[in-house]
């Protein structure tokens, strides 16, 4: 049977985070939390979880954070999910079955946002489970993605859509007045630019 390695970068995430890997511990082997300097209780709720936590040095570029949880991940497959995310309780038992497919490297998910206790109209669809191989590595500072590398190196046709949902719950009231995305998105965008 294939194995499944959990990738996820949080800092301060301790509201979010037993919602989000209770949602997925019955679908992954391994989990691992790449933490970028959290001064919540963040750390000890990833590890009571069973996670390897592996403290990195926050430099404003979410690829370069991501791609420490790849290099350290020993599964056959990688799932990426952010704390604010759940996997949704009905897609749960549909992951495993999902791995056996020799043609796919890799699967779209479906996201909803869910904003203090609604549903928002409209779904995205995500890159959130694909075959760990040493040549796919996230790029870019912000709005990174890792389809692109999948794409490159086995075509379009290798990656799969799902009706595998996730419930995204970063849109919430409170979850942007405990954030300031704004400001960092802007910050990272303006380094961005300048390379």
């Amino acid at each position: 049977m294939s194995t499944v390695s959990l990738c996820m970068i949080v800092r301060n995430e301790a509201a979010n985070l037993p919602r989000c890997l209770s949602s997925v511990v019955c679908c992954v082997d391994e989990m691992l939390i790449v933490d970028t300097g959290s001064t919540d209780a963040t750390i000890p709720i990833a590890k009571s979880f069973g996670a390897r936590v592996l403290e990195f040095s926050w430099g404003d570029d979410f690829s370069a954070a991501r791609n420490v949880g790849l290099e350290a991940a020993i599964g056959e497959w990688i799932m990426m999910l952010d704390a604010d995310e759940e996997l949704a309780e009905s897609s749960r038992e549909g992951v495993r079955p999902l791995l056996s497919n020799q043609e796919a490297e890799g699967y779209f998910f479906r996201r909803l946002d869910r904003l203090d206790g609604q549903v928002i109209e409209g779904e995205c669809h995500l890159l959130r489970l694909w075959r760990n191989r040493p040549e796919r590595r996230y790029r870019r500072r912000i709005h990174e993605n890792i389809h692109q590398q999948v794409v490159a190196h086995r075509g379009a046709a290798a990656l799969k859509s799902t009706d595998i949902l996730v419930w995204h719950y970063g849109y919430s009231t409170a979850e942007r007045q405990r954030k300031s995305t704004h400001e960092r998105n802007q910050r990272i965008l303006l380094l961005e630019l300048q390379e």
